[in-house]
């Protein structure tokens, strides 16, 4: 899958695939060894890109942003896919998160564990609403705010890609 990713307002094209040592990234068309895998105890990521490794900690924002820290620097990062890309380019995508509720998607490659909630739960913010495993790990995967699950786009045992939708959570009702 493709994907757009602005780093420190630098913009990459990323090609992720699923191969046959793994995850297989090219950046800008350049085929870049990759290894990632994830401490036990916390919620730190290693990236292996060459002959470099470097801890991350990722948090997820909205649908589309990330927060990364390396290095003792936090940074912001915006990740779209090729259907984020052209809904943005038929200007339907922009509407406030809040407004239209929050899509809760995959921050890495992966396969479904578990699912935490069903279609109709109400959810609270930071409530695990899915477990995806990659690279042998189990990441809880969060609902970023409170809401209704809507629909629930994946099954248990389901391979997913970076990005792609999980659960569609509707915000709550103003009273």
């Amino acid at each position: 899958m493709n994907y757009e990713v602005e780093v420190a307002g630098r913009i990459y094209q990323i090609r992720a695939e699923r191969g046959e040592q793994g995850l297989e990234l090219a950046v800008e068309g350049d085929p870049r060894p990759i290894d990632c895998w994830q401490r036990e105890t916390d919620a730190i990521y290693f990236v292996r890109l060459g002959d470099s490794t470097i801890g991350i900690h990722l948090s997820s924002v909205d649908r589309t942003h990330l927060e990364v820290r390396a290095a003792g620097t936090t940074f912001p990062v915006r990740v779209e896919d090729e259907r984020e890309l052209h809904l943005r380019a038929l200007g339907a995508v922009g509407r406030s998160e809040a407004a239209q509720g929050q899509e809760v998607r995959a921050p890495m490659p992966g396969r479904v564990v578990a699912l935490s909630v069903a279609a109709g739960d109400s959810v609270e913010k930071g409530q695990t609403v899915v477990v995806l495993e990659a690279m042998k790990m189990e990441n809880e995967i969060r609902a970023e705010a409170a809401g209704r699950v809507a629909m629930l786009e994946v099954s248990t045992g389901d391979n997913v890609d970076m990005g792609q939708a999980l659960v569609r959570i509707e915000a709550p009702e103003s009273e």
